[in-house]
């Protein structure tokens, strides 16, 4: 008899659980605009949807950022324009030409020193959970770059010497030819306020982020959930009723 209860119960369950949608929300940031935008390593806001990055440009020396720098801005090209052989953001480094910005080298290594990109997002910005999916693109040569994350409470940009060990990737491609993100980065917020940096330094030159795309689990179940749970419940109570009041009537 009990077992009759919890196996209509059971099915009720699966049944709600099927319902559950798995959506996701999907912004996309693309950098494919010739431009500059911002002054100075400040740092420039991308909104999309209601959400917002910040991307900063850094000069950094060893892994820690120098001030004063040449870095000023950034700088946004598209491929096929001005002689353009790739598209994405990168640092403005000045004495590097401005527009069609051709002789800009974007994300580069130039030793001892590296122009490196950081994204800033934060949990009142950016909902947790959400798995951030970075394209890059390289001009002249498929080479590699390194990735650095960073997540606290601090505003203040951190030089990648404080940021640990980087991971490597290859770009893949030359002449923007890539078109599948080579990374991604998960936010998982666990106070408020928590702000994360995601650095990237190029191993050569001519690097670029193309674009950003941020995907966030809705976690909302469809209707019909709701109304599949409500029957389960239903269904149970009345099976416990109907063999209790058999019970008394059989006492």
């Amino acid at each position: 008899m009990i077992r009759n209860v919890v196996s209509i119960f059971a099915v009720g369950c699966v049944m709600s659980v099927g319902a559950f949608a798995a959506t996701c929300v999907t912004n996309t940031w693309d950098f494919d605009s010739v431009g500059q935008c911002g002054s100075g390593n400040s740092g420039v806001n991308f909104t999309q949807n209601g959400e917002t990055i910040t991307i900063l440009p850094e000069l950094e020396k060893s892994g820690v950022i120098q001030s004063p720098n040449p870095v000023d801005g950034l700088f946004e090209v598209a491929q096929g324009q001005g002689g353009n052989i790739a598209s994405g953001i990168g640092p403005y480094v000045d004495g590097e030409g401005g527009s069609p910005y051709t002789s800009q080298l974007g994300i580069q290594e130039q030793a001892p020193y590296d122009a490196a990109l950081y994204i800033e997002v934060s949990e009142s910005s950016i909902p947790n959970n959400t798995t951030l999916s970075f394209l890059m693109q390289e001009g002249y040569t498929a080479d590699t770059f390194t990735v650095y994350t960073e997540t606290g409470t601090s505003t203040s940009v951190p030089g990648t010497a404080s940021m640990g060990t980087g991971t490597t990737y290859a770009v893949g491609g030359t002449a923007g030819s890539v078109t599948t993100p080579q990374f991604s980065v998960k936010t998982d917020w666990t106070a408020p306020n928590q702000v994360e940096f995601i650095a990237i330094k190029a191993d050569c030159e001519y690097l670029l982020l193309n674009s950003i795309t941020a995907k966030t689990p809705s976690g909302v179940p469809e209707p019909r959930f709701y109304g599949l749970l409500l029957a389960s419940l239903l269904g149970l109570a009345g099976t416990v009723y109907q063999k209790r009041r058999a019970a008394q009537v059989n006492a």
